[in-house]
């Protein structure tokens, strides 16, 4: 007799999280809202989490914490003290965020204008335009992929460094960056 199959509906560990996302990928489909459910309801312990850490003086560190070869990869990213990322795409694939420790600011943009380049261009940062911002607290997620628009993540702190969860699918691909890019206010 086989053993009835265990459901996890709430994760509790990082592994319980790793578990809960191997099933959801095995139908496709995946759903965005229900991948995104998952993720906040995972609540982290630094324990579970701590060896993934490596920060680097200036900048961000990506730490592999589990992929799925052809579905999703989990990663750590460590940013350092009042580290700012260049505005960026997320090219055919789906990004959730979670903070896990650390104040971090993500910040929404889309292409505006006659400027408007038909694909996003890192030499056509003309007509960039900031449509939101959010302040992270702890275990507060966020998502973003390309048909929302493009984001920059900014450690706040100017002392401590960040810890974001980072739930990528299909697996990261190579993002494109607009390093001359000026943040203009929000509409």
């Amino acid at each position: 007799m086989e053993k009835p199959e265990v459901t996890l509906s709430k994760p509790e560990t990082l592994d319980d999280l790793i578990k809960t996302l191997r099933k959801k990928f095995e139908k496709a489909p995946v759903n965005v809202d229900d991948l995104m459910k998952t993720m906040e309801a995972y609540k982290s312990k630094e324990e579970e989490w701590e060896k993934f850490i490596n920060f680097y003086t200036s900048g961000y560190t990506r730490n592999r914490v589990y992929e799925e070869k052809g579905k999703f990869e989990l990663l750590v990213l460590c940013w350092s003290a009042n580290y700012k990322s260049d505005i960026h795409t997320h090219p055919g694939l789906h990004c959730f965020m979670k903070l896990l420790q650390g104040k971090l600011e993500e910040k929404r943009f889309e292409c505006r204008g006659p400027s408007k380049p038909k694909s996003l261009d890192p030499s056509h940062p003309a007509g960039m335009v900031q449509t939101s911002q959010n302040v992270l607290k702890k275990n507060q997620c966020t998502y973003i992929t390309d048909s929302i628009g493009l984001h920059r993540v900014e450690n706040l702190s100017e002392m401590k460094g960040a810890v974001s969860l980072h739930l990528y699918c299909p697996l990261s691909q190579a993002c494109q960056t607009l390093t001359s890019a000026k943040d203009t206010a929000a509409p």
